[in-house]
């Protein structure tokens, strides 16, 4: 039984905090988390071309919105998660946007609550 791809969707102020879960075993393949410094994208052509082809090879978009936060790039990755047909996990208000009503988007209190719900999908991981 294989870890579901996890493509996780932030602000960049979060990449620390994916980098800890992805640590501890939650499988991440979300490549920018690993250049969220401010600064550290030099190409951010290159790097929004690999943040579009890794959602379309996650097995689910796992999307963080803080109250004081506006969504702004995860948007884009949202929009490929919604056309490739992924589940959608978001974490924040669910009133923020229209396209949380989507059929693939599921709304979480809390980042714990979507991460366990993450592991549910082994079994249809298997199907």
């Amino acid at each position: 039984m294989r870890q579901p791809a996890v493509y996780v969707a932030s602000k960049s102020i979060h990449g620390p905090q994916w980098r800890a879960l992805r640590d501890a075993g939650l499988n991440i393949i979300s490549m920018w988390i690993d250049e969220s410094g401010e600064g550290q994208t030099v190409d951010w052509a290159a790097l929004w071309d690999r943040c579009i082809a890794e959602t379309k090879r996650a097995d689910v978009l796992l999307l963080l919105h803080e109250p004081h936060e506006t969504p702004k790039g995860s948007l884009v990755e949202m929009g490929a998660a919604l056309a490739k047909g992924l589940p959608i996990f978001y974490v924040g208000s669910p009133d923020l946007l229209s396209a949380l009503k989507h059929r693939n988007v599921r709304t979480f209190n809390t980042l714990p609550e979507a991460i366990a719900a993450i592991a549910t999908l082994r079994d249809e991981l298997r199907a």
